[in-house]
């Protein structure tokens, strides 16, 4: 098992709808990224982010893609970036369907939806993964 941690200041955070970041670059032909978990970790700056209908997707591949692969469920923005205080949310990886080709496709983070404004905290995260080698 290994661990990826990124942490997203907030000028990526105020870009994440525009600008994805990638948490795990994709490992190369005939291999695959097996995630088992996430955790993501808010830490409140002295200006929180305005609240919305933001969540934040992590997929393998392109969000924007024609089938974007959302290998955890959303961690909506509201209830969590624009609270006061540090916040954590922990996240199992969702079964994928046996016939996706998720081969060479790295991990990648996006806000879907309206931008996060007016804060400073950021958000760390990290993933806990294997890179398994495809038949």
């Amino acid at each position: 098992m290994q661990t990826a941690t990124v942490t997203l200041s907030a000028a990526q955070l105020q870009t994440l709808r525009e600008s994805p970041v990638i948490l795990i670059p994709a490992p190369g032909a005939g291999q695959a990224i097996n995630v088992a978990s996430a955790t993501l970790q808010y830490n409140a700056g002295n200006e929180r982010y305005a609240g919305g209908h933001s969540r934040f997707e992590i997929t393998l591949g392109s969000y924007d893609s024609l089938n974007p692969i959302c290998v955890f469920d959303s961690v909506l923005t509201s209830g969590f970036t624009d609270q006061d205080g540090d916040q954590t949310k922990t996240l199992q990886a969702n079964p994928l369907d046996p016939s996706l080709d998720i081969q060479n496709l790295d991990l990648e983070i996006v806000n879907f939806g309206p931008p996060l404004i007016d804060g400073n905290g950021t958000v760390t995260v990290s993933v806990n993964y294997t890179v398994a080698a495809l038949p």
